[in-house]
């Protein structure tokens, strides 16, 4: 490919030779070329690129998540994209760019829509909305109704698992957003619900449930 490219930048305008390689010298041919291409075609070229760039990258790879997750969004490549667009978020909220982290988990929550139906997609759903909620906390604020539904929801498709791990994960994150906001009866609730379903010989999370239910017990009615 380098080197038809090599040739295409020595007999057209559309492409020109640069130092780091063959490059479009202006954004509006290469938009203009990848308009033109049929649908199919252009998901096929960005699932070549994504393939392309993570065996050439390697173990640096994590370092283009966001780019990597949108070849292989538009690549029709569900599993792949939604891997490096969570990974993207993550790195995001790494160097605390918050706004970017969450736009990432909301793409990769819409690429979740396309993976098979099973507990796979409802755990990375779960997964993603869960970390969507903590962050638009930290945007936000604990009073963000967008964290509260984003919990919810979480909370919802993690009853369709068949562990219940990643539902007593949840209902912690609900029930210490429900005391923070002084919802101490919302809290209390799911602090219940979270000791009724925590695995045995989860300590931390039986330790935390404990910690919830002995919060301001005289408000609850």
């Amino acid at each position: 490919m380098a080197l038809r490219c090599d040739q295409l930048a020595q007999r057209t305008r559309l492409i020109e030779a640069r130092d780091c390689g063959p490059a479009f010298p202006h954004d509006l041919h290469r938009e203009v070329l990848y308009e033109a291409l049929p649908a199919d075609a252009r998901a096929r070229l960005h699932a070549r690129v994504g393939a392309h760039l993570a065996d050439t990258y390697g173990q640096g790879a994590p370092d283009m998540a966001a780019e990597l997750g949108f070849h292989f969004a538009a690549g029709r490549d569900p599993e792949r994209a939604v891997r490096f667009l969570r990974l993207a978020g993550e790195r995001a909220f790494g160097r605390n760019a918050h706004a970017e982290g969450i736009r990432h988990l909301r793409a990769a929550l819409s690429v979740a829509e396309r993976l098979a139906p099973g507990s796979e997609r409802t755990r990375s759903e779960v997964e993603l909305l869960s970390s969507l909620g903590q962050a638009l906390v930290a945007t936000g604020g604990w009073s963000a109704p967008e964290a509260e539904e984003a919990l919810l929801r979480a909370c919802s498709l993690a009853g369709r698992l068949p562990d219940n791990e990643p539902q007593v994960s949840v209902l912690l994150a609900l029930a210490t957003l429900y005391e923070l906001r002084g919802e101490f009866t919302r809290s209390h609730a799911m602090a219940q619900e979270c000791r009724r379903l925590v695995p045995n010989g989860a300590a931390e999370s039986e330790l935390e449930c404990s910690e919830l239910l002995l919060a301001p017990t005289a408000v609850v009615s």
